[in-house]
């Protein structure tokens, strides 16, 4: 069985989040090599926000110890019961995948929304 790895966000004083798993090294690599997976090096408004929220940041790889149930056909599909709403960042919805259960986050401006 080929080795797959998992991609774990880390900061200081909090537990490690996964955001995903099953990837090959070269995917895991790759994903951890984008400037956008650092608060050092994010250029983007949701990187800036979540530093805001949690302060330092980064993603990491490493092999995965247990092989996950994988979503139908590898998409994720949002579970709507699930939503939370970030009280640190007013802006920051929250939603799981109603298959395996890995966290996903949007973010919102009032141009997003449809009055």
């Amino acid at each position: 069985m080929e080795k797959t790895y998992k991609i774990l966000r880390k900061a200081f004083d909090r537990d490690d989040e996964l955001i995903e798993s099953g990837l090959s090294l070269q995917d895991a690599q790759a994903h951890c090599s984008n400037p956008e997976t650092s608060s050092r090096t994010c250029t983007s408004d949701w990187g800036h926000l979540l530093t805001e929220k949690i302060g330092a940041w980064f993603d990491a790889y490493e092999e995965d110890c247990f092989v996950e149930p994988k979503c139908q056909e590898g998409k994720h599909e949002p579970d709507f019961t699930s939503i939370s709403h970030d009280v640190n960042m007013s802006n920051v919805i929250d939603i799981n995948c109603k298959h395996c259960g890995l966290s996903g986050s949007v973010s919102i401006n009032s141009k997003d929304i449809l009055w």
